[in-house]
């Protein structure tokens, strides 16, 4: 009999931590074609908004995100392009690039969270890394964070447009300036 492994149960093994790498035919399990390998956790979300980059989180209109976000296995922890989004009182950690990558977004708070072993793996295609990136941005405040021992630098806060400065593909062929932006009291440290 063959008993196929979900999407789902893979990533709650992986995410409790059990350390257990399943391969194939292991407690009966037989792989699928194009299954991950043994031990690799897939991310929720896939080549979010064109960019080439897998998000643990892709926000939404309006949403508040308090959690906290272990991005191991994807890109970005949380990716934001729409308006009205608030990120507070969250931590974030195990993204392979950016914590939060926000490209073209409007009134953007990330505030008061604990940002943290980012940029497991960089992905060299991408210009300039940093672990919180603002992309064309505008009416964002980036306050009273702690972002420390990331592989990558601190803040970004960069136009956008053929170049996407977080991303390895390009961006919208028409400049999108980021302005309005607040960051202040932030902890940078060992980035």
């Amino acid at each position: 009999m063959l008993v196929r492994r979900s999407h789902i149960v893979r990533r709650a093994i992986s995410r409790v931590g059990l350390g257990l790498a399943l391969g194939a035919g292991a407690l009966g399990v037989a792989a699928l074609p194009g299954a991950s390998p043994a031990g690799a956790v897939a991310c929720p979300n896939p080549n979010v908004n064109g960019t080439g980059l897998s998000a643990e989180i892709v926000a939404t209109v309006n949403q508040t995100i308090t959690q906290t976000v272990n991005a191991a296995g994807c890109d970005v922890g949380i990716y934001v392009n729409v308006s009205g989004v608030t990120i507070t009182g969250s931590t974030i950690s195990g993204a392979n690039d950016e914590a939060i990558l926000a490209e073209g977004a409007a009134g953007l708070t990330i505030s008061s969270n604990t940002i943290s072993g980012n940029g497991v793996s960089p992905n060299k295609a991408i210009p300039d890394e940093h672990t919180v990136t603002l992309d064309g941005v505008s009416s964002a405040a980036v306050t009273g964070n702690t972002i420390t021992n990331n592989n990558g630098g601190g803040i970004g806060v960069a136009d956008n447009g053929p170049v996407d400065p977080g991303a390895p593909n390009p961006g919208p062929g028409t400049a999108v300036t980021s302005s309005n932006d607040v960051i202040s009291s932030n902890t940078l440290m060992g980035n």
